[in-house]
């Protein structure tokens, strides 16, 4: 199952704003805050974005300009990816969808989560904790620390391992098209494509198609 636009919304995602915090906790920066984010939209352009079906660790990110700019914190580089997190990002529990894990985890049905992100695990699981489901997924699958994005078929073959059952009972999950769905079909997955904004299906992949969690919910309540 994915995470992101799936089980959670990503709102506002901002990379300067976390890039702003790295550089107002660091102890008497010698470059100026335009300077810093000058250099890294650069650094991001490199990097962040050309990362490809190959994933880029945001934890090495910071590393590396806390390096090249010779920069001082009294936060470890684990805490200081948590308070770009915090700053970058906000997310919110989509409608119904904990209904769904609370179904899957009272049949005895696995929830296995593939996500593409340059967040470490630890840093999601900090961002997931307040929404209390944490108790109700099995497994966490990041890409940061699985060096592979989807649609890379060897992320979602590693998703299959893990959650060690017949592929003919695993139901993979996800909203979008390219990385999730198409992603899913190459890997030999059945499919529930969470289509909230009706988009087409260009290439008419066969799979269970639904807007709302409470369609999920009867179709599973339907299968099991």
């Amino acid at each position: 199952m994915d995470l992101g636009n799936t089980i959670v919304y990503n709102m506002n995602f901002d990379f300067n704003k976390g890039l702003k915090r790295i550089y107002d906790l660091a102890c008497h920066p010698q470059i100026s805050i335009e300077e810093f984010l000058e250099f890294n939209n650069y650094l991001k352009t490199k990097s962040y974005d050309n990362r490809g079906n190959i994933e880029i660790k945001l934890i090495d990110y910071i590393s590396f300009i806390k390096s090249y700019f010779d920069l001082y914190f009294n936060l470890s580089l684990t805490e200081l990816e948590i308070e770009f997190v915090k700053a970058a990002e906000e997310i919110k529990l989509i409608s119904e969808v904990k209904k769904v894990l609370e179904y899957a985890k009272g049949n005895n049905i696995k929830v296995v989560i593939l996500s593409n992100s340059t967040f470490s695990k630890n840093a999601i699981v900090e961002q997931l904790k307040p929404l209390n489901i944490l108790h109700l997924i099995d497994e966490l699958l990041i890409s940061s620390e699985c060096l592979f994005r989807k649609p890379e078929k060897l992320f979602f073959d590693l998703g299959i391992k893990t959650i060690n059952e017949n592929i003919e009972n695993i139901l993979y999950i996800g909203n979008d098209y390219k990385f999730d769905i198409i992603g899913a079909k190459n890997a030999g997955l059945k499919i529930g494509w969470f289509n909230e904004h009706h988009l087409p299906n260009h290439l008419n992949i066969d799979c269970f198609e639904f807007d709302n969690y409470k369609k999920l919910l009867h179709y599973l309540e339907g299968v099991s």
